[in-house]
């Protein structure tokens, strides 16, 4: 069988990242404070990702985002900032 040298393998649309552990910021960040978006220089309010327990959605404090016009951003993992992130805490 001969293979079909047009096809070539599309790459991922899914984007990865990496972090070594020495790279993330020990502040303990947490949903509702605020970060300092580098996009639109606006402050955005922290959201938490749901994971599924016994069939309920249940917040996750693993993985914090913010959104900016549609898009989300990853800021914080297990409470820790992403290098380049600023953040407030607004009471």
């Amino acid at each position: 069988m001969e293979e079909n040298k047009e096809e070539k393998e599309k790459p991922s649309e899914i984007p990865f990242i990496s972090f070594g552990n020495d790279e993330f910021i020990g502040k303990n960040i947490k949903k509702g404070d605020y970060v300092i978006c580098k996009n639109c220089d606006g402050l955005h309010e922290i959201l938490a990702a749901e994971t599924i327990k016994n069939g309920k959605y249940i917040e996750s404090n693993k993985l914090l985002f913010y959104k900016c016009n549609n898009n989300l951003y990853l800021c914080s993992v297990k409470g820790k900032a992403l290098p380049g992130i600023e953040f407030r805490s607004i009471k």
